[in-house]
Protein backbone atom coordinates (compact mmCIF):
# COMPACT_ATOMS: atom_id res chain seq x y z
CA UNK A 1 0.00 0.00 0.00
CA UNK A 2 1.23 3.49 -0.84
CA UNK A 3 -0.16 6.14 1.51
CA UNK A 4 -1.07 9.30 -0.39
CA UNK A 5 -1.61 12.59 1.37
CA UNK A 6 -3.24 15.18 -0.84
CA UNK A 7 -2.30 18.59 0.49
CA UNK A 8 -4.71 20.48 -1.67
CA UNK A 9 -3.68 24.03 -0.96
CA UNK A 10 -7.28 25.15 -1.21
CA UNK A 11 -10.55 23.74 -0.01
CA UNK A 12 -13.92 25.41 0.20
CA UNK A 13 -13.03 27.67 3.12
CA UNK A 14 -9.26 28.03 2.56
CA UNK A 15 -5.97 26.07 2.60
CA UNK A 16 -5.82 22.76 4.47
CA UNK A 17 -3.90 22.62 7.76
CA UNK A 18 -1.00 20.54 6.39
CA UNK A 19 -0.83 22.65 3.22
CA UNK A 20 0.03 25.63 5.44
CA UNK A 21 3.17 23.95 6.82
CA UNK A 22 6.53 24.83 5.26
CA UNK A 23 7.94 21.88 3.29
CA UNK A 24 10.77 21.30 5.82
CA UNK A 25 8.29 21.07 8.67
CA UNK A 26 6.06 18.72 6.70
CA UNK A 27 9.05 16.46 5.97
CA UNK A 28 10.00 16.48 9.67
CA UNK A 29 6.77 14.64 10.45
CA UNK A 30 7.87 11.57 8.47
CA UNK A 31 10.36 9.90 10.88
CA UNK A 32 7.61 9.26 13.42
CA UNK A 33 5.53 7.49 10.78
CA UNK A 34 8.38 5.65 8.97
CA UNK A 35 7.09 7.17 5.74
CA UNK A 36 9.58 8.58 3.26
CA UNK A 37 7.84 11.59 1.73
CA UNK A 38 7.94 12.23 -1.99
CA UNK A 39 6.32 15.51 -2.92
CA UNK A 40 4.63 16.35 -6.19
CA UNK A 41 3.86 19.96 -6.95
CA UNK A 42 1.84 21.06 -9.95
CA UNK A 43 -0.66 23.59 -11.12
CA UNK A 44 -4.17 22.57 -12.13
CA UNK A 45 -3.52 21.50 -15.73
CA UNK A 46 -0.47 19.20 -15.45
CA UNK A 47 -1.31 17.88 -11.98
CA UNK A 48 -2.29 14.39 -13.18
CA UNK A 49 0.96 13.95 -15.12
CA UNK A 50 3.06 15.24 -12.21
CA UNK A 51 1.26 12.96 -9.75
CA UNK A 52 1.64 9.96 -12.06
CA UNK A 53 5.37 10.69 -12.35
CA UNK A 54 5.68 10.88 -8.56
CA UNK A 55 3.84 7.56 -8.15
CA UNK A 56 6.08 5.94 -10.79
CA UNK A 57 9.19 7.08 -8.86
CA UNK A 58 7.78 5.83 -5.54
CA UNK A 59 6.82 2.46 -7.00
CA UNK A 60 10.30 2.07 -8.50
CA UNK A 61 11.84 2.86 -5.08
CA UNK A 62 9.62 0.19 -3.48
CA UNK A 63 10.66 -2.32 -6.15
CA UNK A 64 14.31 -1.48 -5.54
CA UNK A 65 13.88 -2.12 -1.81
CA UNK A 66 12.11 -5.41 -2.55
CA UNK A 67 14.82 -6.56 -5.00
CA UNK A 68 17.53 -5.75 -2.48
CA UNK A 69 15.71 -7.53 0.35
CA UNK A 70 15.11 -10.62 -1.78
CA UNK A 71 18.72 -10.76 -2.96
CA UNK A 72 20.50 -9.76 0.25
CA UNK A 73 17.91 -10.48 2.93
CA UNK A 74 16.67 -7.93 5.41
CA UNK A 75 19.58 -6.15 7.06
CA UNK A 76 18.15 -3.02 8.63
CA UNK A 77 15.59 -0.31 8.05
CA UNK A 78 16.69 2.27 5.52
CA UNK A 79 17.46 5.65 7.06
CA UNK A 80 15.25 8.61 6.26
CA UNK A 81 16.60 10.71 3.39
Amino acid sequence: MIPVLHLNGYKIAGPTVLARLPEAELRSLSPATAIIPTLSKATILPVHQAFAGTLDAVIEEIRSIQRDARAQGFRERRPDP
